[in-house]
């Protein structure tokens, strides 16, 4: 039986070989994935893979919708909204 803590979701099972020759199951943190655009799933550079390391100003990128689209999309969002206005 796995201790209460182990069977949370936020951590995966490994089969790891122990020295016995068996295999036993082993807990870790899970890897974080790359944070992907919203609107076109593309990878977002200038964030970091692993954020809950770094400060504020290290997790985004300054700009408007920084860190949630990538620069193409943000670009054209931006076009949209302003050809758009009544």
């Amino acid at each position: 039986m796995p201790r209460p803590g182990h069977k949370s979701k936020s951590k995966r099972a490994v089969y790891r070989r122990v020295p016995g020759g068996r295999t036993s199951k082993h807990y870790e943190k899970k890897i974080p994935g790359k944070p992907q655009c919203a609107k076109c799933g593309a990878e977002l550079h200038g964030i970091p893979k692993n954020v809950k390391k770094h400060c504020k100003s290290e997790k985004t990128v300054n700009r408007p919708y920084g860190g949630h689209y990538c620069s193409k999309c943000m670009r054209e969002k931006i076009i949209d909204l302003n050809t758009n206005k009544p």
